[in-house]
């Protein structure tokens, strides 16, 4: 019965720590690599964000011309 015990020990928590493993690192890094192959063109919303800003920003501004 104990040696029973031990073996259940033995085999559950490797096998718990390898499905938490796949479903907190491996799978989501595997997954996110693989979207960014297939849409390499797709901006992050941050990156679109500040191309807003900057455009916003020039958009209303005269440009100034120094001559000599």
């Amino acid at each position: 019965m104990f040696w029973e015990a031990v073996w259940w020990i033995y085999l559950v928590i490797p096998g718990y720590a390898i499905y938490k493993a796949w479903t907190g690192f491996i799978r989501p890094y595997m997954l996110s690599s693989s979207d960014q192959e297939q849409d390499p063109n797709t901006k992050s919303k941050r990156q679109q964000k500040k191309l807003r800003q900057e455009t916003a920003g020039t958009a209303g501004k005269k440009s100034k011309t120094l001559y000599r």
